[in-house]
């Protein structure tokens, strides 16, 4: 039997994409004497081996186990047949990655809760929260950071002192931003110059949007609902986050002073509780946002309308506009 003749038919796969001279001759040669191949092989001549081997790739010819015989195909079917396999391949390569993708889809959310609960760890109760933040501070290398709204009772005051305290016997550097309103109360202020005498770094602002505990720019404690849930986060974007916020809050605070009179608001204070006013926020939000009971604020007030001359927070709210301190589109 020819050399020719022992191919199997889909073995080789696809072939060249364009036809030699010798397999083109080859191919006319079959079509005219209808698929005889020893009347073809004399019409084309020489080379008839590697033209037969070409036409078999491309599934021009297909192999019948006559030896003088084969099939013809005509150019459509042999494009078929010949794209046929690979076209199966593909096809089936595109059901296993659609397969894979829908099976690793369906890990997605369980990565997202081992990622949430890598990086911050919900504390409920105060007792919990504190026992987290103990077993942290032996951990501090270098800096605490730390951002206070409001100030609580003396036990906790107490607490806070033998807590910085701690932390500067072992050489870390601490801050304490605080708001202004801290100022007014004697026990607070107390608590304020006794931190500064320890050695802590204390600034007070007129505005503090949340309360939060940077530690080493590693760990960072904040509210979650009220005190009584919080949030341990130890996420690097986050904590960064954090760490800016309270930067661009320190450089607008001030160092600890004596008190100015009661009547009195520092001048940063002033204009916050005037913004206030004029995002028509209601008492208890104000006293709320800048760390100041009702009462404070009820005088801190009075005082406001009284040095500009005003009866009504409307007037007041048109001074202020007027002398630039908020803007008046506010």
């Amino acid at each position: 039997m020819a050399a020719g003749l022992e191919h199997r038919d889909g073995e080789r796969g696809i072939g060249p994409v364009a036809l030699s001279d010798d397999a083109e001759r080859l191919y006319l040669a079959l079509v005219a004497q209808d698929g005889d191949f020893t009347q073809a092989r004399r019409e084309a001549g020489t080379g008839w081996s590697d033209a037969l081997d070409e036409l078999v790739a491309l599934h021009l010819v297909r192999l019948t186990g006559q030896e003088d015989r084969c099939e013809v195909r005509s150019p459509g079917e042999a494009a078929e047949a010949a794209v046929a396999a690979g076209e199966q391949t593909a096809y089936a390569t595109l059901r296993q990655a659609a397969a894979i993708r829908e099976r690793l889809r369906d890990l997605a959310p369980h990565y997202r809760r081992m990622v949430r609960a890598s990086t911050t760890e919900i504390l409920t109760g105060s007792e919990a929260i504190n026992a987290r933040i103990g077993e942290i501070l032996p951990l501090v290398r270098a800096t605490m950071a730390s951002a206070h709204p409001t100030l609580g009772n003396a036990e906790r005051l107490e607490a806070s002192l033998a807590t910085d305290r701690q932390l500067l016997s072992a050489g870390i550097s601490c801050r304490g931003l605080f708001t202004h309103a801290a100022l007014r109360l004697p026990a607070t202020l107390a608590y304020l110059r006794a931190e500064t005498e320890m050695g802590v770094d204390v600034r007070t602002t007129a505005m503090i949007p949340i309360r939060m505990l940077i530690f080493d720019n590693e760990y960072a404690i904040v509210p979650i609902e009220a005190d009584s849930v919080a949030g341990l986060i130890t996420d690097p974007v986050v904590v960064a986050l954090l760490h800016d916020i309270f930067g661009f809050l320190w450089e607008r605070g001030r160092p600890v002073a004596a008190p100015a009179d009661e009547g009195t608001l520092p001048g940063d204070l002033e204009v916050a509780l005037l913004r206030e006013l004029a995002a028509g926020r209601t008492d208890d939000a104000i006293a709320r946002r800048l760390g100041m009971s009702t009462r404070s604020l009820s005088r801190q007030l009075s005082a406001l309308l009284d040095s500009h001359g005003v009866q009504t927070r409307f007037q007041l709210g048109l001074v202020a506009a007027r002398a630039g301190l908020v803007d008046a589109t506010e």
